[in-house]
């Protein structure tokens, strides 16, 4: 009692619940005694182990929960953890556990997999030389994927995962590297990987990925999609269990996609904008005139302040080329100075790669930032 308010508690979510227990942490660790702080540390750890519990039913399949339940009872005989302990020796987790090794022994399947199994029969049927991804959340879960899928005549699957996490075996980089490589040489046909299969790695030209289930990020969303219809047209299937943590997971990214894209449409309109409107150019400057009186008329001479390590670069030269008042200086922040307000970092597009490799950009952006009003980068070269 004390730490979450009844109004909420109903309808407190698995974001929620992160972020109360960052609170409490928080409050530790500033030196709070309140023992109710402990209490609902615990607590909330056994809430946790809950929720992902009920997640792996709603969302993966007997196996995976089964396997979850049983390592913690098996656990709670080692531990000293209280909420592991308090967490098997309720009632309610006995009854549960019970119940789901009765299911475990008469192979009771969860609908998405008994779906699955036949999406990819027929899939295959139609075409044998067929390539499939399938992306599972966790990691027990795709190996009983793995399993199943291969009982299935004309299948071969695969299962894909990252490097040793918990104490469990995983790949290797070179290990990963041979499945792939088997896998473009059609070795096998169904690949079914954890999230280390959404980014980062060559992953061969697949005609179908499938979502196993449905995940809240939208960026994770988009890499697992973006791994079919690279050179031609692909194909995505999402298995949603129906009212589930599925559904909400898929609106979740859903909604989080479409306010992407809205930000970056506006981002583009305004940078849009700001081009067209801005129809002068620095020759516009460099004839401007500093009096209205006819006599005493006299040109202006824009002054440029440059590193002078960019001496060598065609941008001096132009500059020069215009007449402009140009000061080669040792800067310590940008490679021009336009003005007091106004720094500009200049990048070739393979030095701009280059600076994001070796760490400098972010470093060369925040002291840009920190050192004028309008900061600017402008890159040069053809887009690659």
């Amino acid at each position: 009692g004390g730490v979450l308010s009844s109004t909420n508690a109903s309808f407190i979510n698995k974001k929620e619940l992160l972020i109360l227990q960052s609170q409490i942490h928080v409050q530790i660790s500033r030196g709070e005694k309140n023992p109710v702080l402990w209490t609902a540390i615990s607590t909330l750890a056994e809430v946790m182990k809950i929720y992902h519990a009920i997640e792996l039913l709603e969302t993966q399949g007997i196996t995976s929960l089964y396997k979850y339940l049983k390592s913690l009872y098996n656990e709670s005989f080692k531990t000293k953890v209280k909420a592991v302990k308090n967490l098997v020796a309720d009632g309610n987790f006995k009854s549960a556990l019970i119940k789901t090794e009765k299911l475990f022994e008469e192979k009771i399947e969860h609908p998405k997999l008994v779906e699955l199994q036949k999406i990819i029969n027929e899939e295959v049927q139609k075409n044998p030389s067929m390539k499939i991804i399938v992306f599972n959340q966790y990691r027990d879960n795709a190996v009983d994927l793995k399993e199943k899928l291969n009982q299935i005549s004309n299948i071969r699957a695969e299962i894909f995962f990252g490097q040793t996490k918990k104490g469990d075996t995983g790949l290797s980089q070179k290990e990963q590297k041979e499945i792939l490589d088997k896998f473009r040489q059609n070795e096998f046909n169904i690949l079914v990987a954890t999230s280390v299969g959404e980014e980062g790695l060559d992953i061969p030209k697949v005609d179908l990925v499938i979502f196993y289930e449905p995940i809240p990020s939208a960026i994770r969303t988009i890499q697992r999609r973006g791994r079919t219809g690279r050179q031609e047209k692909g194909r995505v299937i999402m298995l949603i269990a129906k009212s589930t943590r599925d559904e909400g997971y898929k609106w979740s990214a859903h909604h989080k996609e479409k306010r992407m894209y809205r930000n970056l449409n506006s981002l583009k309109n305004n940078i849009f904008s700001m081009v067209t409107n801005s129809d002068k150019k620095i020759t516009s400057f460099i004839n401007q005139e500093n009096s209205s009186d006819q006599e005493n008329k006299t040109q202006i001479k824009i002054k440029i302040f440059a590193d002078h390590r960019e001496k060598a670069s065609p941008v001096i030269k132009s500059l020069l080329d215009l007449d402009i008042d140009l000061k080669l200086e040792q800067l310590e922040t940008a490679d021009y100075i336009l003005s007091s307000r106004c720094g500009v970092e200049f990048k070739t597009v393979e030095d701009f790669i280059n600076s994001i490799i070796d760490g400098r950009l972010l470093n060369q952006i925040k002291s840009l930032k920190q050192n004028f009003e309008k900061p600017i980068i402008i890159i040069q070269g053809e887009e690659d």
